[in-house]
């Protein structure tokens, strides 16, 4: 027998085969070894230090409220007459006869009327008022608008301050009790001083 070569196409299949199994076998392998620990689970991306990042000053932007972010809150003001009377513009000091109360400075609400003082039937007190944002020599009137006398015989008065820039008067109640209310005007400012005079009405709720 004589040694004959395959035909040149022949051996070109074959090559051909060859290639096309050892890709499958490569195919198979690669698809087996990313299924064998399951689905795979994607990483968060991680950002980069180096990346700028914008700093907003919230200080400057509104609130849906009307303030600010970031900026400090003014408390709304509700001191009373007992709170220390620092920076009013106006304040009185009442003493009744018995001596009680002449230390506590009093200060009128934003309608200028100052808190009632229960006092008895045809007492005398004493009230000394100073208006700090005044000027010695201002002239003050003084009303009793319910009855009772101011300086033992008046009704209305009329007095400046002096260098202080304080104003002192005597107010005495009459025999019938109630309100008594004392108009206090300096200019254009208006304020009031209120006076129980006899018992206190008993508060009832509806």
């Amino acid at each position: 027998m004589s040694n004959t070569e395959p035909p040149p196409e022949i051996s070109l299949i074959k090559r051909f085969a060859l290639f096309l199994a050892a890709l499958c076998l490569l195919l198979s392998a690669l698809y087996l070894t990313g299924n064998k620990g399951g689905p795979s689970e994607e990483k968060p991306t991680s950002i980069p230090n180096e990346l700028p990042v914008d700093v907003v000053d919230v200080r400057g932007i509104p609130e849906s409220g009307g303030g600010f972010v970031g900026e400090p809150q003014t408390p709304s003001d509700t001191r009373h007459s007992g709170d220390s009377a620092q920076g009013e513009a106006l304040t009185a000091q009442i003493k009744r006869a018995q001596g009680e109360g002449g230390n506590d400075k009093l200060v009128p609400n934003a309608l200028g009327l100052f808190p009632r003082i229960n006092i008895d039937l045809e007492e005398r007190v004493d009230v000394s008022l100073v208006y700090s944002d005044a000027q010695p020599g201002d002239l003050v009137v003084v009303q009793s608008e319910d009855g009772g006398v101011l300086n033992d015989n008046h009704t209305v008065i009329q007095s400046p301050l002096d260098d202080e820039r304080r104003l002192r008067f005597a107010f005495k109640s009459s025999r019938e009790g109630g309100i008594y209310r004392i108009t206090l005007r300096r200019g254009f400012e208006e304020k009031r001083l209120e006076f129980w005079g006899g018992q206190a009405p008993a508060l009832t709720s509806k």
